[in-house]
């Protein structure tokens, strides 16, 4: 990433990231209030809602794109020379998955089918969608959700098409806005499959948002010790 480049996304998505970061706040506190509120079962069951055909099906494929998609996009940038952008997406996801690895097998927490056959005998209750593999255990926290939210995270940042628009904070605005959204998606689609609960969805998107948040505050603390360690060229010196 060239310095003009870097000097426009470091700028003009500062109102996109604060649209994002706010709406994350807002729905962490929903979240909160949801989950000292109601018992497990009656909060998945209420989150799950009614099962149709087609949301059956884009819910299971987007949900795939935290395993396979959303990587390819992290390697496009170095097809366009941005180095930068692809490790800012590697750092970022390095630190969320180890975070969630270490918690997952430090608690490993049943997941919805086995804690409602626990329960209940059985998991009849819960809706499943044909053709989705269901994990048994580590349940805690959601490693799909916080890939969504550390992604999204970062290209909500670095990654601004608003920086010649006419009604630039409007868009801006928009455009975190609709990461916001794609994030939030990511994450409700692993309570629609019932592969996580409402809290491993909640942990996971903090987790993923605070990685790529650590992510951008080292590299612009990287790139600041970089310029201050920069020799003045002759030229500004005579100037």
């Amino acid at each position: 990433m060239n310095k003009h480049t870097s000097h426009i996304t470091h700028h003009a998505c500062n109102s996109s990231l604060l649209t994002f970061l706010t709406c994350c706040v807002l729905l962490w506190i929903a979240e909160g209030y949801l989950l000292l509120s109601y018992p497990t079962d009656y909060l998945h069951l209420a989150l799950q809602g009614q099962h149709r055909p087609f949301s059956d099906t884009f819910f299971r494929y987007y949900s795939s794109f935290a395993e396979w998609l959303l990587y390819l996009f992290m390697l496009l940038p170095l097809a366009f020379k941005q180095w930068r952008l692809t490790i800012s997406y590697a750092i970022t996801e390095g630190i969320s998955a180890l975070i969630v690895q270490i918690i997952k097998h430090s608690w490993n927490m049943p997941r919805p089918v086995t804690w409602f056959t626990e329960q209940y005998g059985n998991a009849d209750m819960l809706q499943l969608v044909e053709g989705v593999r269901i994990n048994a255990w580590h349940s805690f926290p959601s490693g799909h959700t916080a890939t969504f939210f550390a992604f999204f995270t970062i290209t909500v940042f670095l990654l601004c098409p608003t920086q010649h628009a006419k009604h630039k904070n409007l868009f801006e605005i928009i455009w975190g806005l609709s990461c916001f959204i794609l994030a939030l998606t990511g994450g409700y689609s692993r309570i629609y499959l019932s592969q996580h609960f409402l809290l491993d969805v909640f942990v996971g998107s903090v987790i993923g948002t605070l990685s790529a948040l650590f992510t951008l505050l080292l590299i612009r603390n990287i790139s600041t010790k970089k310029r201050q360690n920069k020799p003045i060229s002759t030229q500004d010196k005579e100037g």
